[in-house]
């Protein structure tokens, strides 16, 4: 019962036959339910998954903060440098931008993108043209 909210939710086709309140969810799946709930308020959400650390990985987290700070997204880099799972943020130009530093610049950390009820790829695109829906609206 509860899964069918949430396939509703999520647009797919599933159908939960057993009726149950409780249920596995997995993490991804919660993050894009979260992301398609809040996408009138443009939530987008990274989910970042560090390393067990070693001496590589702490220098390859050093190294994506300095980029995060030369991009002037000390605030993100602060909560990287803290090992933060997960940063939610309402603009999702900046979590565009931090997930793609992650995948250029970080062989250490992986990280995950959600927007709009999308995930990695998709989750890009729909910020893309979100972004475009603003760029014409602040045009016209």
């Amino acid at each position: 019962m509860i899964y069918t909210k949430f396939a509703a939710l999520l647009g797919t086709a599933e159908q939960d036959t057993k009726a149950t309140s409780v249920m596995a969810l997995p993490r991804e799946d919660a993050l894009a339910a979260l992301t398609k709930l809040m996408e009138p308020q443009n939530i987008a959400a990274i989910l970042i998954d560090y390393p067990s650390f070693e001496g590589h990985s702490y220098n390859q987290i050093d190294l994506l903060v300095s980029a995060l700070v030369g991009h002037g997204m000390k605030e993100s880099a602060d909560l990287v440098q803290q090992h933060t799972p997960l940063l939610v943020t309402d603009k999702p130009e900046k979590a565009l931008k931090i997930y793609q530093e992650i995948q250029r610049d970080s062989l250490a950390v992986t990280a995950s993108l959600y927007f709009a009820g999308q995930r990695d790829h998709d989750a890009e695109q729909a910020i893309h043209r979100y972004m475009q829906r603003n760029l014409r609206q602040s045009e016209g």
